[in-house]
């Protein structure tokens, strides 16, 4: 039987750039892995110091991933707004419920929207993609409620509308901010009602 010295090149190359592609490819899944765990880790320290310095019992929480939006939404204390004041809640276990509510059965029933409005033709394709943008652009817009009432909450002076719009588009961006915030103390705001 001879071996084609030039074949068994071709397959030894072959080999070497299949190899030599997937070497690559988990060294950078590990490197996103990586920079995941350190974004998680500085979040919930920043959360679990930011629950303690406002005496927060469930500080905890900062260390449970999905629990711990609850410690972002009420360790603030002034009432929750959005929209300028259009959707408000004095009581921010109330905003906690809506924002629970909305993500996890508002996900469920956009899908099943979703799945009756494709039956329909070219309209339905329309109507999904408007009902998409609509449920991303509210989410997006209780994120940044959310986020900028912490960010008040721990630095009243600085520009924190900008720091928690770059949050929405660049999540690091966020958990950096809040990393920074950590060690500052709580300032109550003060509602003047007329």
């Amino acid at each position: 039987m001879e071996t084609n010295i030039d074949t068994l090149g071709a397959d030894i190359l072959g080999i070497t750039a299949f190899a030599g592609f997937w070497i690559i490819f988990f060294i950078f899944m590990f490197f996103i892995f990586a920079v995941c765990v350190v974004g998680y880790l500085l979040q919930a320290i920043s959360l679990f110091k930011m629950a303690k310095s406002t005496n927060n019992d469930l500080a905890w929480l900062a260390w449970i991933p999905i629990a711990n939006m609850y410690l972002m939404i009420t360790i603030p204390k002034q009432p929750f707004n959005m929209l300028g004041g259009k959707i408000h809640f004095d009581d921010r276990n109330s905003a906690a419920m809506m924002y629970f509510i909305y993500t996890i059965l508002g996900s469920t029933i956009f899908s099943m929207v979703s799945g009756v409005l494709l039956f329909i033709p070219i309209l339905g394709e329309l109507l999904d993609f408007l009902l998409y943008i609509c449920f991303i652009v509210f989410a997006y817009l209780m994120l940044y409620s959310i986020s900028k009432d912490l960010f008040d909450t721990f630095a009243p002076e600085k520009n924190n509308s900008m720091m928690a719009i770059l949050g929405l588009f660049i999540p690091f961006v966020r958990v950096i901010y809040m990393f920074t915030l950590r060690n500052n103390v709580a300032q109550e705001k003060v509602i003047i009602v007329e």
